[in-house]
């Protein structure tokens, strides 16, 4: 293709709705029987954006039960409902003559750093400070073993070295977003560092009100809330049992090792 256009590869391949809508499928009209490689192409990409589209809503949709259990549990099919009713007028101005622009810096900031800080926070979270051996249990009363011992250094180390290497390379190589020859204001390059660290203020916020309701010193409070819940159980009473087997038989082995 950039043979016969006469121009390089980048230019050809490039990132976004182009290599979906362009690039493949210009790609797949070359190819023998390209109408069938056409028809599931495209079939997997409405299944992969259903799919996606499970996960988007359940997320919210788990968590605002979770928060307001009494009012939302029996609710379920009216918060779907209406969080995809939400989803749905949010997304109209994307579809609208000039909603690439409008996609162009939400894809371009959204998965700049928001999703390796919380890739990184998750296993600093699991593997430093809730305990791998703590989560092996909760694994191992869910499926009844414990996983390869390679999950517990990927998620301790491997993991978060690569995260953080990661992280500055593209801290390292960023560039104001742009979408073919038009350059964004500085007003919509602001906007596009908001929308992108908007998802990661709950964080800092909500730790910083937890720690406001302890008392003591700013090191003793610090202590206390990287300590695991002695409470934690599962909420279903049938796994309480299981679970208390596994915790004390892990307790019954660190005991003879001692």
């Amino acid at each position: 293709m950039a043979h016969e256009k006469g121009v390089s590869v980048e230019k050809v391949v490039t990132q976004g709705p182009g290599l979906t809508f362009v690039t493949y499928p210009e790609a797949i009209s070359r190819l023998p029987l390209s109408p069938l490689w056409a028809v599931l192409f495209y079939l997997m990409l409405l299944t992969v954006a259903i799919d996606s589209q499970f996960g988007f809503v359940e997320t919210i949709n788990a968590s605002l039960i979770d928060e307001f259990p009494k009012f939302l549990r029996h609710r379920t099919k009216t918060l779907s409902a209406l969080l995809c009713l939400l989803k749905f007028i949010l997304g109209i101005p994307l579809v609208m003559q000039g909603g690439i622009y409008v996609f162009q810096i939400m894809d371009w900031y959204c998965a700049l750093l928001s999703l390796m800080i919380f890739s990184l926070i998750e296993c600093i979270v699991i593997g430093w400070i809730y305990g791998v051996d703590r989560f092996y249990t909760d694994i191992e009363m869910m499926i009844g073993y414990k996983p390869c011992i390679m999950w517990s250094i990927c998620w301790k180390y491997i993991t978060p070295c690569l995260l953080v290497l990661m992280l500055a390379f593209n801290m390292l190589t960023v560039t104001p977003v742009s979408y073919k020859a038009y350059t964004y204001p500085s007003w919509a390059i602001g906007i596009g560092w908001i929308i992108g660290l908007i998802s990661l203020i709950p964080i800092p916020v909500c730790f910083s009100m937890s720690l406001w309701r302890l008392e003591g010193t700013l090191k003793q409070r610090l202590k206390e809330k990287m300590k695991a819940s002695p409470n934690w159980r599962p909420q279903l009473d049938a796994f309480k049992g299981t679970f208390d087997s596994v915790t004390l038989l892990q307790k019954k082995e660190l005991e003879d090792m001692i």
